[in-house]
């Protein structure tokens, strides 16, 4: 096999592990976002209340739903 067959296999084998790679990433990236709640419309507080404080009472009044126990939040933003 000559040079530029050679090279001709190793960028078709790099290409076709950065196509797998890509696949992962999305994957992956779909997982993570999997469990993620969107709220929009939500007005920013001036005074500084933490979104976690502002979500655990604005939900159950929103919602009509009682959340027994609380709902717990890994992360709000």
């Amino acid at each position: 096999m000559g040079l530029v067959e050679a090279q001709t296999t190793m960028s078709r084998d790099r290409d076709q592990d950065l196509l797998y790679m890509r696949g992962k990433l999305t994957d992956m990236e779909d997982r993570s976002r999997r469990d993620n709640i969107r709220l929009h419309r939500i007005p920013e507080n001036e005074e500084g209340a933490d979104m976690h404080t502002l979500l655990s009472s604005a939900l159950p009044k929103l919602t009509s739903l009682d959340f027994d126990p609380p709902i717990e939040f890994q992360r709000a933003h």
